[in-house]
């Protein structure tokens, strides 16, 4: 089953100031962003697991085409 793996992260700002995100994100995400994300951190007990779009395993399917 294809899932993605949300955390909220904790990091330090360009202020240096330490932060938290309100949003969830993948590790992919702050790697991809971490000039933004410095030293980014998961927070512990935020994971968030979710089905990817468009897998196989999605119950709602598109109604066949007439």
């Amino acid at each position: 089953m294809d899932e993605l793996h949300l955390w909220r992260w904790r990091f330090t700002d360009e202020f240096g100031k330490r932060r938290v995100t309100s949003w969830l994100m993948t590790e992919a995400t702050v790697r991809e962003y971490a000039h933004v994300y410095k030293d980014a951190k998961k927070l512990e007990g935020s994971l968030e697991v979710r089905k990817k779009v468009g897998s196989t395993s999605d119950s709602q399917q598109l109604p066949p085409k007439s």
